[in-house]
C-alpha cells in the first residue's frame, strides 16, 4: 500500500465521520427493550469513553508504526481483515435495502434492488482512493449541513419534559446501549489499515476526531430525544422520523434532503469497505487485475445480501449487537493488541 497516492488526515477524518455519523443515524431501537429516553443520552456519553478507552492500542500503534499498515507482509492477517470489513460492507448494504424500502419502494424487488447496488458499489470501488477521499469530503459537508437545518427547524419543538429519569429501568441497559455505541465504532480498523496512504498527525487527529463525534452523536441524540421523547423508540428509523418534523424556508420537510445525504453516505461507506478489501486482496496475490476481482466480490456480496434477506432470522443474525461485538473485539482489540506485543517483543 505504501507505494499508492495518499489523502490527508483530514479527508480521512471527514469520511471516517461520515462512516460514524450514518450508523448512528440509521439506529434502529430494540422493540421491547426498556430503557428511559434519557438512557440512550447517557449511553452515548459511556460508549464514548470505552471508545477512547479501545482506541488505546490505536494511539500506541499510530506512535510507533512508522507509517505502516498493522497487515503489512502478511497475507493470512490481510485476508483476516478482508472477512471483517466484507461483514461491514454487507451490513451497510442491507441496513441501506432496508431503509429505502421502508421509506421509498417497500414493492421494489431484493434481486433488482441488490444487484443495481452491488454493481455500483463495485464500480465505484475501482477509483483510487484519493478520490473517494475528496467525495467523502463532500458527503461530509452536506450530511452537517443538513443536520444542522434540521436541529435549527426544531428549536422550537423540543422540550425537556420529554426526558425521562436517568436509570429509571436501573443501570443494566445503560451498559447494554453503552456497549452498543462501541461496537458500532469499527471506524479504528480502517485506519489500522489505511496508515500508511495517510498523510498529516494521524494521533492527534484521531483525538480531535473521537471527541468531536462522541459530542455530535451526543447531540444528535439529545435533539431526538428532546423533539420525539418515548416516540423515538417505536419507530423503526427515529431519526428520520425527526426530519420529517422539520422545515426549513423553501422546504416543507427536511425528510426527502436528509434521506438523499443519508443514502449517499451510505453508499460512499460501502465503497470504502469494498476498495480496503480490494486493496488488501489484490496486494497479496498481485497476479489477479482489479476488474476481475470485483467482480467475483459483487458477486459473493451479492449472493450474502440475498441470502441475508430472505429471512428475519438470517437479517437478525447478521445486524445483531452480538456478533457486531465479538467482530469488534477481535478485529479493533484483539489482534492489535496482539500485534503490537509481538512486535514490540521483537525489538
Amino acid at each position: 500500500m505504501n507505494s499508492k497516492g495518499k489523502i490527508s488526515a483530514v479527508q480521512l477524518f471527514m469520511l471516517l465521520s461520515v462512516s460514524r455519523l450514518l450508523s448512528t443515524l440509521t439506529f434502529v431501537p430494540s422493540f421491547g427493550f426498556e430503557a428511559g429516553v434519557s438512557d440512550y443520552i447517557i449511553a452515548t456519553l459511556i460508549g464514548g469513553a470505552l471508545t477512547w478507552i479501545a482506541c488505546i492500542p490505536l494511539f500506541i500503534f499510530l506512535k510507533n508504526g512508522e507509517g505502516k499498515s498493522l497487515v503489512r507482509g502478511n497475507k493470512a492477517l490481510s485476508l483476516f481483515y478482508c472477512v471483517f470489513f466484507l461483514f461491514s460492507t454487507v451490513f451497510v448494504l442491507l441496513r441501506l435495502r432496508l431503509f429505502v424500502s421502508s421509506v421509498f419502494f417497500n414493492t421494489a424487488g431484493n434481486l433488482f434492488f441488490t444487484v443495481i447496488t452491488v454493481a455500483a458499489v463495485c464500480y465505484c470501488a475501482s477509483f483510487s482512493l484519493e478520490a473517494l477521499g475528496r467525495a467523502g469530503s463532500i458527503s461530509f459537508v452536506l450530511l452537517c449541513a443538513s443536520l444542522g437545518i434540521i436541529f435549527l427547524a426544531l428549536k422550537g419543538s423540543l422540550d425537556v419534559n420529554n426526558l425521562s429519569p436517568v436509570f429509571y429501568y436501573g443501570a443494566s441497559p445503560v451498559v447494554k446501549l453503552a456497549l452498543g455505541v462501541l461496537v458500532r465504532s469499527g471506524e479504528p480498523a480502517v485506519i489500522y489499515i489505511l496508515a500508511p496512504r495517510i498523510s498529516g498527525n494521524l494521533r492527534k487527529g484521531l483525538a480531535v476526531w473521537l471527541s468531536a463525534i462522541t459530542a455530535a452523536i451526543t447531540l444528535c441524540g439529545l435533539f431526538l430525544m428532546l423533539s420525539l421523547s418515548d416516540a423515538a423508540l417505536l419507530q423503526a428509523f427515529p431519526f428520520h422520523a425527526m426530519a420529517e418534523l422539520s422545515g426549513f424556508s423553501v422546504f416543507e420537510r427536511m425528510d426527502a434532503v436528509f434521506s438523499g445525504i443519508w443514502i449517499m453516505s451510505a453508499f460512499l461507506k460501502a465503497v470504502l469497505f469494498t476498495l480496503i478489501i480490494k486493496e488488501l486482496f489484490t496486494d497479496c496475490f498481485a497476479g489477479i487485475r482489479q476488474r476481475y476481482f470485483l467482480t467475483g466480490f459483487g458477486v459473493l456480496v451479492g449472493a450474502v445480501l440475498l441470502i441475508a434477506e430472505s429471512s428475519v432470522l438470517n437479517t437478525a443474525f447478521i445486524s445483531s449487537i452480538a456478533l457486531r461485538g465479538a467482530l469488534f473485539l477481535i478485529f479493533v482489540l484483539i489482534l492489535p493488541c496482539f500485534i503490537l506485543i509481538k512486535r514490540r517483543m521483537r525489538v
